[in-house]
This record gives C-alpha cells, sequence and structure tokens, in this order.
C-alpha cells in the first residue's frame, strides 16, 4: 500500500514538474517571437537643435524622424524657470 501511494505522488509531482517546465518553454519562446518582431521595426532618427530661451539662456528640442518631439526651454527637474548656460550644456542634456 505505502508503495502504491508512493508512486501517486511522484507520478503527481512529475506530472506538474513536467507541465510547469512546458509552460515556462511555451512563454519563453513567446517572449523571444515578439523580441524578434519589435527588432523588424525601422528604427527612429532622432536629433537634437540648440535653442535660445529667455534671458540669454538655451534649451533644445528634439525632433524624431523630422517631427518636433519635445520642446525644452528650461534645464528638466530643476525648480525655477532657467535654461542653460552654455550651448554645450544644453546639447549634451538634448542628447542624453
Amino acid at each position: 500500500m505505502k508503495i502504491l501511494s508512493h508512486n501517486i505522488i511522484f507520478s503527481t509531482v512529475f506530472v506538474f514538474f513536467t507541465l510547469f517546465f512546458s509552460t515556462f518553454c511555451f512563454a519563453q519562446n513567446q517572449i523571444n517571437t515578439m523580441d524578434n518582431k519589435n527588432n523588424n521595426q525601422p528604427k527612429t532618427n532622432y536629433t537634437v537643435t540648440v535653442i535660445p530661451a529667455p534671458e540669454n539662456t538655451f534649451g533644445y528640442e528634439i525632433f524624431a524622424d523630422g517631427k518636433k518631439y519635445i520642446h525644452q526651454e528650461n534645464i528638466p527637474s530643476m525648480q525655477g524657470i532657467k535654461g542653460f548656460s552654455t550651448k554645450q550644456q544644453a546639447e549634451k542634456c538634448g542628447k542624453n
């Protein structure tokens, strides 16, 4: 009787892990398939242009495939309304 009980437990555990592993492999395959689909899409071309901002400071604009995507006259995440003091700072921030 004990041997039969152990066989049932072993069979149940084996079936559970087999189903779990199969599901995991299927899900991973779906993720890889989705990643490959995204790689086939055309890459977006981004460009940065430095622009004049109030009080003799500078900002930037970011274009995605030639369309204006971001217009930024002040330093992002800084309190107040103040642009960059140099063109190089504005360009560097826009590219990052």
